[in-house]
C-alpha cells in the first residue's frame, strides 16, 4: 500500500487545461498576446470586456487587424466599435 507521501508526489497529475472556461476568454487572450501595444496602453481589461460584450464583432475586428497587418490596439477598438454599431443597427 502506498503511503500518503507517495500519493501526493505523483508526477503524472495534470495541472488543468490551458484553455479558458469561455470561448470569449480564449479570443481575448489571443488578442492580448498577438497585438503588441495592448500592455503599453493598459487596454488588457478593455479587450476582455469587449470580447465578452460582443464576441462576433471582436472576432471580425481581430481578423481585420490581422488581414490588413495593422496590429495596433487602437485600430482594433476602432474597428470593433464600427462593426458593433452596424450590428446593433441591423446592417450586418
Amino acid at each position: 500500500m502506498d503511503s500518503l507521501k507517495d500519493i501526493l508526489n505523483i508526477e503524472d497529475r495534470k495541472e488543468g487545461p490551458d484553455k479558458c472556461q469561455y470561448p470569449w476568454q480564449d479570443l481575448a487572450k489571443d488578442i492580448v498576446e498577438t497585438i503588441p501595444d495592448t500592455i503599453q496602453y493598459n487596454k488588457r481589461n478593455a479587450v476582455f470586456k469587449v470580447c465578452k460584450q460582443n464576441t462576433t464583432a471582436a472576432e471580425a475586428a481581430f481578423k481585420d487587424c490581422k488581414e490588413l497587418d495593422k496590429m495596433h490596439i487602437l485600430y482594433f477598438f476602432k474597428t470593433f466599435y464600427e462593426i458593433d454599431k452596424k450590428q446593433r443597427a441591423g446592417q450586418v
